[in-house]
C-alpha cells in the first residue's frame, strides 16, 4: 500500500464522519465543485498530499462561498423587487402613497376623507379607507387598488366608522364603530359577517397581533378588549356566535387613543396610550398593567422598535419621544419611567408614528409634514409631505412591483417580525387559539382546584389541632384523676 493510501485510510480510520462527507461531496461533484474519486487519490499519491480533513476543508470553503454569493444576489433581488412606502389620509386632502426611498408621490386616492385611525392595508392589492357620508351621515368604507385612482368597491355602514384592520389573507376587514360594536366584513363582497358589541362607547382603535390569532381594541371607555380573531371570523352559527372577549384591561382614566404590540403571541407585550396622557405597557397573558409612563401631553399614536427595546409616542405638542422598555435587561416596572423628547417637532400635533428597517422612524402631523428619522442619530433625514391636507392617519408597507413601479402586480407586506408574515391562518388559527384558551382555562381550574385544596387541608390541620388540644386535655384530666384516686389509697393504707 502506497503512503498516500495509508495516510488515506488512517485519516479516515480516526475520522469516520468524514466517509460521509466525502461521499456526499462526490454525489454533487457535477452540479457544484466537480470533484471525482480519481481527482482525491491521485491527490492522496503525490509526495505531498494533503489529508482528507484539509482536501474537505476546502471544499467547504468552496461551497460556503458558493452560498454566500447566491445569497447576496437574492437579497439584492429582494431589494430591487420591492418598495418600502407608507400610505396618509386626512380629512381635507387625497389619500397619498410615498415612496420612502425617493420621497416621492407614487400613487393619489381621490375622495377618500378619513379620520384617524381609518386606514388599513387589506391583502395584497387593497387599502381600506374609513369615511362618513356627507348626505346620509352614514358609515361608507372605500376600497382602492394599485391601479386606479378611484375606489373599486364601496361598503356601506349602517353607523359611521372609523378604526380598521384586516386579516392577513386579505378576506376579512374588521371596523368599529361609534356605538362600540367590531364589525366582520367578508371580502370582497363587502357582506357583514357578524357585528357585536365589545365597548361601552366608541371603538376608537384596533390592532391585530403579529401573530395574527388576536385583535385588540381600544374604546373611549378607557378598557382593551382582546379578542381571539376565529371567534370573528368564523363560520359556526353564522352570525349568532358572540365573540369571546379573553381579556379585559382596564386602567386608562380617559379615551384610549393608539395600541402596538410585540413579537409572542398570547404572552406578547402591548402598549397603549390614551388622552389621559399616559402610556400603558400590559402582558397580555396575565391582563395586568406593567408599568405606566406619564406625559407632559395627550398622546395620539405609539410605536415600539424590532428589538422591543425602546418604544416611541407622539401628540399634541407635535414632538416625538422615545423612552426605553428595558433596563440592564430587565423589564421596568410602575411609574416614574423618563422619555425624552426628539431633537425637532412638528408644527402641528402628530397622528402617526412608523417604524422602518428598525432604525428609521417616520412621523407625520396635522401640519402635513411628513419627517424620516435615524433614531440612532435622534435626527430628521428627510422631509415629504406636499398638498398632503391634515393627516389624520399613516400606515407603512412594502410594494412589491416587479416589472416596475407602474407595470405588474403591485404586493403590499404588513410586515412581521423581521419582514416575515407570522400569521396563522384560517382553521390553524382558530384551533391554535382555541387549543391555547382551553389550556388557559384549564391552568386556572388547576390552579383553583390547588388553593381549595390548601384552603381544605389547612381546615384539616385546624380541626384536628383542636381535637389534638381536647385529647391532651382530656388524657390531662385523666391522669389528674388517677394521681388523685393514687392518693387517696395511700391515706387510707396509712390508716
Amino acid at each position: 500500500m502506497s503512503e498516500g493510501e495509508k495516510q488515506s485510510t488512517n485519516c479516515s480510520e480516526n475520522l469516520p464522519c468524514l466517509n460521509v462527507a466525502k461521499d456526499e461531496a462526490e454525489n454533487c461533484r457535477d452540479r457544484c465543485w466537480r470533484v471525482t474519486r480519481m481527482d482525491v487519490l491521485e491527490e492522496f499519491q503525490q509526495p505531498d498530499a494533503p489529508s482528507l480533513c484539509v482536501i474537505f476543508a476546502a471544499w467547504l470553503h468552496e461551497g460556503l462561498c458558493l452560498a454566500s454569493s447566491v445569497l447576496t444576489s437574492r437579497i439584492a433581488e429582494m431589494q430591487q423587487s420591492s418598495t418600502e412606502i407608507i400610505v396618509t389620509c386626512s380629512l381635507d386632502g387625497p389619500l397619498i402613497a410615498f415612496d420612502l426611498s425617493s420621497g416621492r408621490p407614487l400613487l393619489r386616492f381621490i375622495d377618500s376623507p378619513s379620520p384617524r385611525k381609518g386606514l388599513a392595508f387589506v391583502g395584497n392589492d387593497l387599502i381600506a379607507v374609513a369615511h362618513t357620508s356627507a348626505g346620509t351621515g352614514s358609515g361608507l368604507i372605500n376600497l382602492h387598488n394599485w391601479r386606479s385612482s378611484t375606489p373599486v368597491n364601496q361598503i356601506l355602514m349602517p353607523v359611521p366608522v372609523a378604526p380598521l384592520a384586516a386579516t392577513s389573507d386579505g378576506l376579512h376587514l374588521f371596523s368599529g364603530d361609534i356605538s362600540g360594536r367590531i364589525n366582520t366584513i367578508f371580502l370582497p363582497s363587502g357582506d357583514l359577517k357578524r357585528s357585536a358589541t365589545i365597548h361601552q362607547k366608541p371603538v376608537s382603535c384596533l390592532e391585530i397581533i403579529k401573530e395574527g390569532s388576536l385583535l385588540i381594541s381600544g374604546g373611549d371607555d378607557g378598557v382593551l378588549a382582546v379578542i381571539p380573531v376565529w371567534t370573528l371570523v368564523s363560520e359556526e352559527s353564522g352570525g349568532d356566535l358572540v365573540p369571546q372577549v379573553w381579556q379585559r384591561l382596564v386602567g386608562h382614566a380617559a379615551p384610549v387613543t393608539a395600541i402596538t404590540s410585540g413579537i409572542g403571541g398570547g404572552n406578547c407585550t402591548v402598549i397603549s396610550s390614551s388622552l389621559d396622557m399616559t402610556c400603558k405597557f400590559w402582558n397580555l397573558l396575565h391582563g395586568k398593567a406593567l408599568k405606566t409612563v406619564a406625559f407632559p401631553c395627550v398622546i395620539y399614536t405609539v410605536a415600539m422598535d424590532s428589538y422591543e427595546s425602546h418604544f416611541y409616542a407622539a401628540g399634541s405638542d407635535g414632538a416625538v419621544y422615545k423612552g426605553a422598555m428595558k433596563a440592564a435587561g430587565r423589564t421596568l416596572r410602575g411609574r416614574g419611567q423618563k422619555v425624552k423628547p426628539l431633537s425637532q417637532k412638528h408644527n402641528g400635533p402628530v397622528t402617526g408614528i412608523e417604524m422602518i428597517r428598525g432604525k428609521f422612524l417616520v412621523s407625520a402631523s396635522e401640519d402635513g409634514s411628513i419627517w424620516i428619522w435615524d433614531v440612532e442619530a435622534e435626527q430628521v433625514i428627510m422631509v415629504l409631505g406636499q398638498d398632503t391636507g391634515s393627516i389624520t392617519s399613516m400606515i407603512a408597507g412594502k410594494l412589491d412591483n416587479n416589472g416596475g413601479c407602474d407595470r405588474g402586480k403591485r404586493k403590499v407586506d404588513k410586515g412581521g417580525f423581521c419582514g416575515c408574515d407570522m400569521s396563522l391562518s384560517g382553521s390553524l388559527t382558530a384551533k391554535a387559539v382555541a387549543e391555547t384558551i382551553e389550556l388557559e382555562n384549564m391552568l386556572k381550574e388547576a390552579e383553583n382546584e390547588r388553593k381549595r385544596s390548601v384552603d381544605t387541608l389547612e381546615a384539616a390541620v385546624t380541626m384536628y389541632e383542636k381535637m389534638l388540644e381536647l385529647i391532651l386535655k382530656e388524657a390531662k384530666c385523666h391522669c389528674q384523676a388517677i394521681e388523685g384516686n393514687r392518693d387517696r389509697e395511700d391515706d387510707n393504707k396509712g390508716y
